[in-house]
Protein backbone atom coordinates (compact mmCIF):
# COMPACT_ATOMS: atom_id res chain seq x y z
CA UNK A 1 0.00 0.00 0.00
CA UNK A 2 2.75 2.63 0.93
CA UNK A 3 4.60 1.75 -2.24
CA UNK A 4 1.03 2.84 -3.95
CA UNK A 5 0.82 5.85 -2.75
CA UNK A 6 4.50 7.09 -3.24
CA UNK A 7 4.03 6.13 -7.02
CA UNK A 8 0.63 8.29 -7.16
CA UNK A 9 3.11 10.87 -4.92
CA UNK A 10 5.89 10.81 -7.09
CA UNK A 11 3.63 10.55 -10.42
CA UNK A 12 1.26 13.19 -9.45
CA UNK A 13 4.84 16.04 -8.67
CA UNK A 14 6.04 14.63 -12.25
CA UNK A 15 2.96 15.56 -13.78
CA UNK A 16 2.75 18.95 -12.22
CA UNK A 17 6.34 19.93 -13.46
CA UNK A 18 5.59 19.10 -16.98
CA UNK A 19 2.65 20.83 -16.81
CA UNK A 20 4.36 23.73 -15.39
CA UNK A 21 6.93 23.42 -18.29
CA UNK A 22 4.48 23.25 -20.78
CA UNK A 23 2.87 26.67 -19.46
CA UNK A 24 5.88 28.18 -19.97
CA UNK A 25 5.14 28.47 -24.35
CA UNK A 26 2.94 31.53 -24.99
CA UNK A 27 -0.40 30.86 -26.89
CA UNK A 28 0.20 35.20 -28.56
CA UNK A 29 2.31 37.39 -29.30
CA UNK A 30 1.95 41.31 -28.16
CA UNK A 31 0.89 42.61 -30.96
CA UNK A 32 3.84 45.73 -30.24
CA UNK A 33 7.27 45.75 -31.10
CA UNK A 34 8.99 45.76 -27.66
CA UNK A 35 6.57 42.87 -26.56
CA UNK A 36 7.34 41.15 -30.02
CA UNK A 37 11.15 40.86 -29.26
CA UNK A 38 10.12 39.38 -25.41
CA UNK A 39 7.33 37.48 -27.19
CA UNK A 40 10.24 35.95 -29.30
CA UNK A 41 12.89 36.03 -26.88
CA UNK A 42 10.49 33.52 -24.43
CA UNK A 43 9.71 30.99 -27.43
CA UNK A 44 13.29 30.71 -28.32
CA UNK A 45 14.40 30.26 -24.97
CA UNK A 46 11.86 27.66 -24.65
CA UNK A 47 14.22 24.41 -25.00
CA UNK A 48 15.88 22.57 -22.52
CA UNK A 49 18.62 21.95 -25.48
CA UNK A 50 22.27 23.93 -25.04
CA UNK A 51 22.79 24.09 -28.19
CA UNK A 52 19.36 25.34 -29.53
CA UNK A 53 19.60 28.20 -26.83
CA UNK A 54 23.20 29.03 -27.99
CA UNK A 55 22.07 29.65 -31.43
CA UNK A 56 18.92 31.53 -30.12
CA UNK A 57 20.76 33.84 -27.85
CA UNK A 58 23.22 34.49 -30.93
CA UNK A 59 20.00 35.21 -33.33
CA UNK A 60 18.43 36.84 -30.63
CA UNK A 61 21.07 39.62 -30.53
CA UNK A 62 21.34 40.36 -34.24
CA UNK A 63 17.42 40.06 -34.46
CA UNK A 64 17.02 42.83 -31.76
CA UNK A 65 19.33 45.57 -34.41
CA UNK A 66 17.51 44.27 -37.10
CA UNK A 67 13.70 44.72 -35.85
CA UNK A 68 14.85 47.72 -34.46
CA UNK A 69 16.65 49.29 -38.06
CA UNK A 70 13.56 50.53 -39.37
CA UNK A 71 13.81 48.21 -42.42
CA UNK A 72 10.62 46.75 -41.14
CA UNK A 73 7.41 48.95 -41.93
CA UNK A 74 4.47 48.86 -39.18
CA UNK A 75 2.20 46.42 -42.44
CA UNK A 76 5.10 44.21 -42.07
CA UNK A 77 4.71 44.22 -38.23
CA UNK A 78 1.47 43.55 -38.58
CA UNK A 79 1.97 40.39 -40.91
CA UNK A 80 5.08 39.15 -38.28
CA UNK A 81 2.59 39.07 -35.44
CA UNK A 82 -0.19 37.35 -37.78
CA UNK A 83 1.93 34.64 -38.89
CA UNK A 84 3.82 34.39 -35.60
CA UNK A 85 0.51 33.95 -33.84
CA UNK A 86 -0.72 31.54 -36.75
CA UNK A 87 2.29 29.40 -35.97
CA UNK A 88 1.65 29.24 -32.32
CA UNK A 89 -1.84 28.16 -32.85
CA UNK A 90 -0.83 25.34 -34.99
CA UNK A 91 1.66 24.13 -32.39
CA UNK A 92 4.84 24.95 -34.73
CA UNK A 93 7.90 24.79 -32.73
CA UNK A 94 10.23 26.97 -30.85
CA UNK A 95 13.32 25.46 -33.25
CA UNK A 96 13.06 24.58 -35.78
CA UNK A 97 10.19 26.80 -37.16
CA UNK A 98 10.55 29.77 -34.95
CA UNK A 99 14.38 29.69 -35.14
CA UNK A 100 13.75 29.55 -39.44
CA UNK A 101 11.43 32.37 -39.21
CA UNK A 102 13.14 34.43 -36.92
CA UNK A 103 16.35 34.20 -39.42
CA UNK A 104 14.70 34.47 -42.73
CA UNK A 105 13.68 37.94 -41.28
CA UNK A 106 17.56 38.95 -40.22
CA UNK A 107 18.39 37.42 -44.10
CA UNK A 108 16.03 39.94 -45.80
CA UNK A 109 17.93 42.85 -43.71
CA UNK A 110 21.20 41.56 -44.27
CA UNK A 111 21.20 40.75 -47.96
CA UNK A 112 18.91 44.38 -48.22
CA UNK A 113 16.07 42.37 -49.79
CA UNK A 114 13.95 45.33 -50.99
CA UNK A 115 10.21 46.06 -48.99
CA UNK A 116 8.52 44.48 -52.07
CA UNK A 117 10.22 41.25 -51.66
CA UNK A 118 10.11 40.81 -48.25
CA UNK A 119 6.23 42.02 -48.50
CA UNK A 120 5.52 39.38 -51.13
CA UNK A 121 7.61 36.67 -48.90
CA UNK A 122 5.35 37.53 -46.14
CA UNK A 123 2.15 36.92 -47.62
CA UNK A 124 3.15 33.61 -49.15
CA UNK A 125 4.15 32.38 -45.61
CA UNK A 126 0.53 34.03 -44.52
CA UNK A 127 -1.04 31.51 -47.69
CA UNK A 128 0.97 28.61 -46.66
CA UNK A 129 -0.64 29.28 -42.84
CA UNK A 130 -4.18 28.85 -44.20
CA UNK A 131 -3.76 25.11 -44.09
CA UNK A 132 -4.29 23.00 -41.07
CA UNK A 133 -0.98 21.28 -41.97
CA UNK A 134 2.44 22.66 -40.57
CA UNK A 135 4.43 20.78 -43.40
CA UNK A 136 4.30 23.88 -46.10
CA UNK A 137 5.31 26.61 -43.87
CA UNK A 138 7.91 24.67 -42.51
CA UNK A 139 9.08 23.51 -45.76
CA UNK A 140 9.03 27.07 -47.10
CA UNK A 141 10.89 28.62 -44.25
CA UNK A 142 13.74 25.89 -45.09
CA UNK A 143 13.90 26.40 -48.32
CA UNK A 144 13.99 30.58 -47.83
CA UNK A 145 16.97 29.61 -45.13
CA UNK A 146 18.98 27.08 -48.13
CA UNK A 147 18.12 30.18 -50.54
CA UNK A 148 19.81 32.53 -47.69
CA UNK A 149 22.30 30.33 -46.71
CA UNK A 150 23.94 28.32 -48.92
CA UNK A 151 22.50 29.50 -52.30
CA UNK A 152 20.94 26.52 -53.26
CA UNK A 153 17.72 26.66 -55.70
CA UNK A 154 16.79 22.73 -56.16
CA UNK A 155 18.34 19.96 -54.04
CA UNK A 156 18.04 16.36 -54.84
CA UNK A 157 19.77 13.29 -53.68
CA UNK A 158 22.44 12.93 -56.29
CA UNK A 159 22.52 16.57 -58.01
CA UNK A 160 21.94 20.23 -56.63
CA UNK A 161 21.32 23.59 -58.08
CA UNK A 162 23.23 26.69 -56.88
CA UNK A 163 23.19 30.17 -57.82
CA UNK A 164 26.59 32.40 -57.73
CA UNK A 165 27.06 36.05 -57.79
CA UNK A 166 23.89 37.07 -58.01
CA UNK A 167 20.85 39.35 -56.05
CA UNK A 168 17.09 37.81 -55.91
CA UNK A 169 14.01 38.74 -54.74
CA UNK A 170 10.86 37.71 -54.07
CA UNK A 171 8.13 38.23 -57.07
CA UNK A 172 4.86 37.51 -57.32
CA UNK A 173 2.95 36.61 -60.68
CA UNK A 174 -0.16 34.52 -60.32
CA UNK A 175 2.36 32.18 -58.10
CA UNK A 176 5.17 33.03 -55.75
CA UNK A 177 9.07 32.74 -57.69
CA UNK A 178 12.19 34.26 -57.64
CA UNK A 179 13.55 36.42 -59.92
CA UNK A 180 17.18 37.19 -60.41
CA UNK A 181 18.24 39.83 -62.65
CA UNK A 182 21.66 37.99 -63.28
CA UNK A 183 23.45 35.12 -62.03
CA UNK A 184 25.97 32.33 -62.45
CA UNK A 185 24.16 28.91 -62.39
CA UNK A 186 26.22 26.04 -61.27
CA UNK A 187 24.99 22.32 -60.93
Amino acid sequence: MNRYLYTLFIFLILSGMAGRLHAQMIKEVHQNRNDYFLDITSILQYTNNKDYLAKGEALLEEFAGVWESGYFKEHHRSKVYEISNSMLSKGMRSYPHFYDFVSCMVHFVRTKQSDESFETWLVELDTLGVTRSTRPIADFLEYSLLLFDEHTLFETRSRAWYFRNGKFSFAYDSLLYIEFPELDLVC
